[in-house]
């Protein structure tokens, strides 16, 4: 493999979630030099990459020049668009889209794509479908890849004790005490991602579903005490109240989970990456108080 000073990785969202966990990763191991397109080069979050070494690209998912100045040179880019950013899941389609489309005309050698597990089941869930669709464009591009499909997000807990008695009470409606949910940290789909821009030629091809537990309600309420010595408040939440309170998309994905599910192989994941966060390590590691 070319060392670090030749070999140069994109990251899309790099102030963000995914694209942040990856390029924390690729800054542990210093194996790239890392360029990371951002809206908002002079942002704090911007900023505090860029004393780490991290070259900042301004540039647009809607801004098809600014992504191929962003890919000119780049080895392999990682690609992550958020359904809930503005213009919703038809913008998030067409971001995808068109940042493969640059990879394709930048003739950069690898492309790692952050989708979702399951959208290849036919969910009909709206923000699956447009991830689905990405997928499929970048296959029919012919481009060297790797999928990505997390399940949902541990981190999606790091919220006071009241918003995550209600989560843990639509899982509750919708799952009952008994049936599980998979989740994922962050952190480790980033390590993914990372080791997918570093290394495409043992990843290209590969479409990786990412979980690193799997627990009932009941199960989440002991990790809690198992963590912070109090056992997590489940809100009482009736049959009838997620159609009424929540988005339809929402409640269609509480829906699909509980009748579907996510189906990520956790030991086979544990054999590639045996870090992989567990929720009570993730609750540790993210200091979790109450």
């Amino acid at each position: 493999m070319s060392n670090s000073s030749e070999r140069l990785v994109l990251v899309t969202g790099g102030t963000g979630t995914q694209g942040g966990a990856t390029v924390k990763h690729l800054l542990e191991t210093k194996r790239t030099r890392i360029r990371v397109l951002t809206r908002s080069p002079d942002s704090p979050k911007a900023q505090r990459l860029a004393s780490l070494g991290v070259e900042l690209m301004a540039g647009d998912m809607d801004d098809a020049a600014s992504l191929r100045k962003a890919l000119s040179g780049v080895s392999a880019a990682f690609s992550v668009q958020q359904w809930t950013d503005k213009g919703g899941v038809a913008a998030e389609e067409r971001r995808g889209k068109a940042f493969a489309d640059a990879v394709k005309a930048e003739n950069v050698p690898h492309l790692v794509y952050a989708s979702a597990e399951g959208v290849e089941r036919e969910s009909g869930l709206a923000h699956y479908e447009s991830k689905w669709a990405v997928e499929r464009h970048i296959r029919d591009l012919g481009l060297s890849r790797t999928i990505l499909r997390p399940v949902g997000f541990m981190d999606t807990f790091a919220v006071n004790a009241f918003v995550r008695g209600v989560m843990l009470g639509l899982f509750r409606t919708a799952l009952g005490n008994s049936k599980r949910v998979q989740l994922v940290a962050a952190s480790d789909i980033g390590w993914f991602a990372a080791r997918a821009l570093e290394d495409p030629e043992r990843y290209a091809g590969r479409e990786i579903p990412l979980a690193g537990d799997e627990l009932s309600v009941p199960e989440f309420v002991a990790s809690y005490k198992q963590v912070t010595g109090r056992a997590a408040w489940v809100a009482p939440i009736p049959k009838f109240l997620p159609k009424l309170a929540l988005p339809e998309e929402y409640g269609a994905m509480f829906t699909w989970i509980g009748e579907q599910g996510f189906k990520a192989d956790i030991g086979a994941l544990r054999q590639e990456h045996p870090t992989m966060m567990t929720f009570v390590a993730w609750l540790r590691a993210s200091e979790v108080r109450s």
